[in-house]
């Protein structure tokens, strides 16, 4: 299995553990992660670290709808 592969397959299973967590669709999630993988591709010179980032990103702003706070774009 090389890399890739197995980052496609932990950002499958990081999303679809976000989704059961917060009881938002996979596809909903997956909305936000790609939108959040978007913003911090832009202008990043070390890309390795960004899906780990998306994902946590994702997690707060999921965590935030739950509590009732507005995210800030």
């Amino acid at each position: 299995m090389n890399a890739e592969h197995r980052q496609k397959s932990h950002q499958a299973s990081a999303v679809e553990v976000l989704a059961k967590e917060s009881n938002v669709s996979e596809h909903d999630v997956v909305q936000l992660y790609e939108g959040e993988l978007t913003k911090l591709r832009l202008g990043a010179h070390i890309v390795q670290f960004l899906p780990v980032l998306a994902i946590r990103n994702v997690r707060k702003i999921l965590r935030r709808r739950r509590t009732g706070k507005q995210t800030v774009a």
